[in-house]
């Protein structure tokens, strides 16, 4: 009896913090580049409509429905790039020409501009880099934010998250990109604060993938296991970086208290390391405070 009251209890404190939870809607930008892409408005708004499809069926498969939302601010053209970018390139663009600087607030770039008008807290550039065809990369993020990037500007792991500039990424245009439904999420994982990943860096023995002493927590990483048998499996933050066929690839952010990856989702997909949801959960609040970034500060 004792034991079916504290499981009963346990129950009930759960229910109650998921009631308790405030959904936070992040409003996005999708932002078509006219130097590169030359779509039609169908075409366009068929791309918008599955990121935004795709980005809510990955938090919501994670079970963070009840935490993050997603909703169209903007579905628009503007020029991105000029001739010989890449997504590296234009990554550095943003990094080095960041809306604050000098303690001065401003508008630099087209998805700055983007950002402000629409108060979006995601802004995504949709683009045909220059190497567009043959590149690995199907996307990036202009930042992750991390513990090292703390200063007196930005005192605090709550302060760097509301940064606006890093609500922004590229998406390369290509269809076998766009097509990869956990493609979206990966990249703002990223913009949370979200790296690839133990697995990830043992994999390719190169620990910049998991730079455990800048984190923003621990478990700020995606879960997966490769070269181990046919049974290998990755989460959203390790799609790309593990080897994996896309059948092997879940579209699921970690979680060290799920059991729901793998071949026959019944693998943990998680552990201590490799928690991205619980992460997600304890900054939610924060994210969808970078719409607002061009009125506060």
């Amino acid at each position: 009896m004792k034991v079916f009251k504290l499981c009963f209890l346990l129950f009930l404190i759960l229910i109650c913090n998921t009631a308790n939870a405030v959904v936070q809607t992040l409003r996005v930008a999708v932002v078509f580049d006219t130097f590169s892409t030359n779509y039609t408005a169908i075409e366009r708004t068929n791309i918008t409509n599955n990121i935004i499809n795709n980005l809510n069926a990955s938090f919501n498969g994670s079970g963070l429905g009840s935490y993050i939302n997603f909703t169209l601010a903007i579905n628009t053209t503007d020029s991105i790039s000029v001739a010989g970018d890449t997504l590296d390139y234009l990554k550095f663009k943003y990094s080095v020409n960041p809306s604050l600087a000098g303690g001065i607030k401003a508008v630099r770039l087209t998805l700055h501009k983007i950002q402000k008008n629409y108060t979006a807290d995601v802004v995504i550039g949709i683009v045909k880099p220059s190497n567009w065809l043959t590149t690995s990369i199907c996307g990036t993020s202009v930042n992750i934010p991390n513990t090292s990037q703390i200063t007196n500007t930005f005192p605090t792991v709550a302060s760097l998250l509301k940064k606006g500039d890093d609500g922004i990424l590229f998406l390369n245009a290509r269809d076998t990109c766009l097509s990869r439904v956990y493609l979206t999420a990966h990249e703002v994982g990223h913009t949370f604060g979200l790296h690839h990943g133990v697995s990830v860096a043992i994999y390719n023995n190169d620990w910049s993938h998991y730079p455990t002493s800048i984190l923003i927590g621990t478990g700020a990483g995606g879960y997966g296991k490769a070269g181990t048998s046919s049974y290998d499996y990755g989460t959203i933050m390790t799609a790309f970086n593990l080897g994996l066929s896309e059948a092997k690839k879940d579209n699921r952010f970690s979680d060290k208290t799920a059991y729901k990856c793998g071949t026959f989702d019944n693998q943990i997909c998680g552990d201590t390391s490799s928690d991205a949801v619980s992460i997600i959960k304890a900054n939610a609040q924060y994210y969808n405070q970078r719409g607002a970034w061009y009125t506060y500060w």
